[in-house]
């Protein structure tokens, strides 16, 4: 956005020409938009001259980056980490890109056994199936580039020896039980 203005003919604005050293001419007027200036460092002239061919100019640099995914880092629960079926697992993570900033409110968190989980930096989760589960968290940037990042997580399945265990402690107690109420009655 430029303003030009002349002593003797008043308001030039509207003939100011916009250039870019390396794109070339980029349009006319007070104002000019574009989304399609290339990579790299560029310097804008604003041109104008007077009825009497004297002229004006004003330089400015500017600096187009390309737009970066952004990074997602995923710190628990730690990569092949095994826990039992049933108990919480806490889910912390982070994202952040170099355009939009902060981006972990925005992490969408799933498993390729139980689909999705849920969003956000920090949440606990007590109720992932049994298997070895691939937990992905990803984040999505204002320019549509995906972040993501991913961990191997194990619940596995109680042990036959621990179900038969617990069944024969259950008959010993209901034993037991029997027993009082037979010497009672």
């Amino acid at each position: 956005m430029g303003t030009a203005s002349d002593p003797e003919e008043g308001d030039l604005t509207a003939s100011i020409a916009w250039t870019s050293d390396l794109d070339g001419p980029l349009g006319n007027g007070g104002s000019v938009s574009t989304s399609a200036l290339t990579l790299g460092q560029h310097v804008i002239s604003a041109d104008v001259s007077d009825g009497a061919g004297q002229p004006g100019s004003s330089q400015i640099s500017v600096s187009v980056n390309p737009n970066a995914a952004p990074t997602v880092t995923i710190t628990a629960p730690a990569g092949g980490a095994t826990v039992s079926f049933g108990d919480p697992v806490d889910l912390v993570g982070t994202a952040n890109d170099p355009e939009d900033g902060d981006l972990t409110t925005g992490i969408a968190w799933s498993s390729d056994l139980d689909g999705a989980l849920g969003s956000g930096g920090n949440m606990t989760r007590s109720d992932l199936s049994e298997g070895t589960h691939l937990l992905s968290a990803d984040v999505v940037d204002s320019g549509s580039l995906v972040g993501h990042a991913d961990v191997v997580l194990v619940v596995p399945e109680p042990s036959m020896l621990s179900t038969l265990v617990l069944g024969v402690a259950l008959l010993v107690a209901l034993s037991h039980t029997r027993r009082a109420r037979s010497s009672l009655g």
